[in-house]
């Protein structure tokens, strides 16, 4: 009972094997004639055998879910390791494979995305999408419904509410000085006393008694 029900996965699970082995083929015979890094041969090589030997497993175990867990984000590594410009852009093994050869391939993949029982087995299985959507990144293939993520609602941020902040008090204005004021302030009286008999000495009256 346990092989009929797994006889459609295994049989998709070989479709896929198949058409990554044919561009693992491509790469190798194409990689002389368009002067590949060899050290780019070796990681895209690897990464497509990675991508089928890693879509056999998920689809012959599929993996329990997982209790969700409020888990406390990771800090950034202070200086992150370079990525490659390549791998940012869509096709970008098409970009590296050109000719027909790549394109069937993409073809194939394109027809195995389509197939009822890998729509069926994506429902019961999601976690393969997470070897389908980078192949679709690496060939230039739209993501089909089936293949996209469910956007999860963003949770409403909670503003705190701020405690009413009391206007600015302006100072209390004084009233204007006048030019006397202001001619006192600027050039004060000298506080030294005046003797007796200066010009500008006040006049005392003294009162005969």
């Amino acid at each position: 009972m346990e092989r009929e029900n797994n006889a459609p996965a295994q049989a998709l699970s070989d479709r896929l094997s198949a058409i990554l082995l044919m561009l693992r083929q491509i790469l190798g015979a194409q990689a002389r004639t368009l002067r590949l890094n060899p050290s780019l041969q070796w990681a895209v090589w690897n990464r497509l055998l990675f991508l089928a030997r890693r879509f056999g497993a998920l689809a012959a175990n599929p993996p329990k879910p997982r209790p969700i867990r409020t888990c406390k984000p990771k800090p950034t590594p202070e200086t992150p390791a370079p990525k490659s410009e390549l791998s940012h852009r869509k096709g970008w093994l098409m970009l590296l494979l050109p000719g027909y050869q790549a394109a069937g391939a993409r073809s194939q993949l394109i027809h195995l995305l389509d197939d009822p029982d890998l729509v069926s087995l994506l429902a019961e299985n999601p976690s393969l999408g997470r070897v389908l959507r980078p192949l679709c990144h690496m060939l230039r293939i739209s993501l089909p419904l089936h293949l996209q993520r469910e956007r999860k609602p963003r949770k409403p941020r909670l503003h705190c509410a701020k405690p009413a902040q009391k206007p600015p008090q302006k100072p209390p204005q004084k009233p204007p000085l006048t030019l006397l004021e202001h001619l006192l302030q600027k050039y004060p009286p000298p506080v030294r006393p005046m003797l007796p008999g200066h010009r500008y000495t006040p006049t005392l009256n003294f009162s005969k008694s």
